[in-house]
């Protein structure tokens, strides 16, 4: 999800409480907090040798012990309202940070809105090689041969 479609979400249905649904289902207990708003650039060279650079608006997903506490979508707004000063556009997309046995950064792909509550389903970020052609694999994985 790309953090222009998340603001017109938000704007939309402003009252409704907000639910981040693990990839197993399980969800994050309700009393969340959201603690930053982030923008993370990654530089990089992949494995055969190209430049590389990804950009992302995350999101930091953090639990404390006020069990009372209820983030609605006018207020994670208002949070993003903040996301140009830092950089980010309208073009980038969402992921999340959360801790539970280690920290984990999900992806914000898609969501289903309930009659009291925007229930966001995060998913899994998977590695990949970037450069199949040049270390002798095919789009699965599989050798093609000698690299």
């Amino acid at each position: 999800m790309q953090l222009e479609a998340l603001k017109q979400l938000l704007s939309q249905h402003p009252d409704k409480r907000l639910a981040f649904q693990l990839p197993e289902g399980k969800l994050i207990p309700p009393h969340f907090h959201i603690t930053e708003l982030g923008l993370v650039t990654k530089s990089f060279v992949d494995c055969g040798g190209t430049k590389r650079s990804s950009k992302a608006c995350m999101l930091q997903i953090w639990v404390a012990n006020d069990t009372q506490h209820v983030l609605k979508a006018s207020k994670l707004n208002e949070i993003l309202s903040h996301s140009a000063a830092i950089g980010l556009s309208d073009e980038d997309v969402i992921e999340c940070e959360y801790q539970s046995n280690h920290l984990s950064i999900f992806s914000l792909d898609n969501c289903q809105v309930t009659d009291v509550a925007i229930v966001f389903n995060l998913t899994n970020k998977q590695t990949a090689c970037l450069s199949p052609d040049k270390c002798g694999l095919d789009a699965f994985g599989n050798p093609t041969g000698c690299c």
